[in-house]
């Protein structure tokens, strides 16, 4: 472990305003340094220097690249000497991926050559201008989870409404769940939804009455918020199901998921939710992304109540007022604050969510499917030890109050796991970073001692390992 003497004097140098890590809007998905067309070019830069005297290089840092308000607070010249000595008593830091970023503000995990400790490294700097580094802390104590029972405790204290599923991939690609906690809760999954565009598109190409070289074209009425490259492609051009498949997984592009669903029909979608989720209600009428933006960012609270209290018929004749509405792309990229969270939306439990990516990922092993094993390899890999994690991918959605993820961990051993976890905050942005350290430490957990199917539930309500 790092010293404490160390990290007190290192927290007392590293002097830094670094709020809470803002929400930023669905774009934010990336949880890693290598997906940098995601991620603002001037967080990495400031990142990858701090990295570089994090592993033990020697390097001067500018005084012009940091805020006078910083070096104020702290000579420039001690910042430096600062982590210097901390890559010399750990015998230096590797980086394990970016958690969170946003405006101004970007955060990853480093493990101690050494002791093997993690830390968390944020870095703060100005939105504009010279985007000078504003603040640079280091937190050094992840959560570590002897147990299960821990995990489950730990979910607990977090505050917030929370579902995590854990299943093991098998050889014959059915999965078996080893944990849940709370697996019955219906949250909102934010742009998670896109799995069950995903889930209808592979039955439809299973039935032979579509194939993913078919081709859909773009409609400017179907074009909507970013992020996304798919709403500048010019209208009345064609692009394959499978382009439009990747840039709507990889790249969180909206405009290429309402393309899908109106390709295949909401229906159709309709249909692939009613196979996967206990409580259908919430999702019927299946929203486009555009619909679900809309709701959300200009109907009035009014609007938001008659829809909540409408049943699905009643809801299916307001879809034409909302889709009218014309939505400035600066209403979006400002939001910022939640917004009818547990009323508009997409909804589902983490188990729901884990069971039905699983499922997907066995229809990528299948050669009808080779695309779509394409298109999960494409993923960025979790912030997770390399050396016991030899793949694993990340599938995240964020939107302010909810925040939805899947890990997909493949063992040195040979074993394949899904890990989901699903947040929801009906008033408050939820700290990304704080979510990723606990999947982090769970997956340590899970490396060092898988939970068995035959364990006994632990305590938390419904959480526990699934009983045999």
């Amino acid at each position: 472990m790092i010293a404490r003497t160390l990290a007190q004097a290192l927290l007392a140098l590293l002097v830094a305003a670094v709020p809470a890590p803002a929400q930023d809007a669905p774009a934010s998905d990336t949880l890693t340094i290598d997906a940098s067309e995601q991620v603002d070019p001037q967080g990495l830069k400031h990142l990858r220097m701090v990295l570089r005297v994090l592993r033990g290089e020697t390097i001067e840092f500018d005084p012009n690249g940091f805020t006078p308000t910083l070096r104020e607070r702290t000579p420039v010249i001690e910042l430096q000497r600062a982590l210097e000595q901390l890559a010399h008593n750990s015998g230096g830091y590797v980086n394990l991926g970016i958690i969170d970023h946003g405006p101004g503000i970007i955060t990853t995990v480093v493990r101690s050559h050494d002791s093997q400790a993690r830390a968390r490294l944020s870095i703060t700097y100005e939105t504009g201008g010279a985007f000078r580094i504003d603040g640079i802390l280091v937190h050094p104590d992840l959560p570590t989870f002897d147990s299960w029972a821990q995990f489950t405790e730990a979910l607990d204290a977090f505050g917030l409404d929370a579902s995590v599923s854990l299943a093991e991939i098998l050889e014959d690609g059915s999965a078996e769940t080893l944990f849940t906690y709370h697996e019955d809760r219906s949250l909102a999954v934010a742009y998670h939804a896109r799995l069950f565009v995903l889930d209808a598109l592979v039955r439809r190409i299973d039935s032979g009455e579509a194939d993913w070289l078919d081709t859909v074209v773009i409609r400017e009425e179907l074009k909507t918020f970013p992020p996304g490259s798919t709403a500048t492609e010019p209208a009345g051009g064609a692009l394959p199901i499978s382009r439009l498949t990747q840039r709507m997984i990889v790249e969180t592009d909206h405009t290429a998921t309402d393309h899908l669903i109106d390709h295949l029909g909401r229906d159709a979608v309709e249909d692939a939710v009613r196979d996967r989720v206990r409580r259908v209600a919430r999702n019927i009428p299946f929203l486009f992304t555009r619909e679900a933006f809309n709701l959300r960012l200009i109907l009035t609270e009014t609007f938001i109540e008659q829809w909540a209290e409408s049943d699905d018929d009643e809801q299916r004749d307001m879809l034409p007022t909302i889709d009218r509405i014309e939505v400035a792309d600066v209403v979006y990229q400002t939001w910022r604050l939640p917004v009818a969270v547990p009323v508009v939306g997409w909804f589902a439990s983490a188990k729901e969510m884990n069971d039905l990516f699983s499922s997907l990922y066995t229809s990528g092993t299948n050669p009808r499917h080779v695309t779509l094993g394409g298109v999960v390899n494409e993923l960025p890999p979790a912030p997770v030890d390399p050396t016991v994690w030899v793949s694993s991918k990340v599938l995240t959605s964020i939107e302010p109050g909810i925040v939805a993820t899947t890990w997909l961990l493949a063992h040195r051993d040979g074993r394949r796991y899904v890990l989901t976890g699903v947040f929801n905050s009906p008033s408050q942005p939820i700290p990304a970073d704080q979510v990723g350290a606990l999947l982090i430490a769970a997956a340590e957990t899970l490396g060092r001692t898988p939970p068995r199917v035959e364990d006994e539930p632990v305590p938390g309500g419904e959480s526990g390992a699934a009983p045999e």
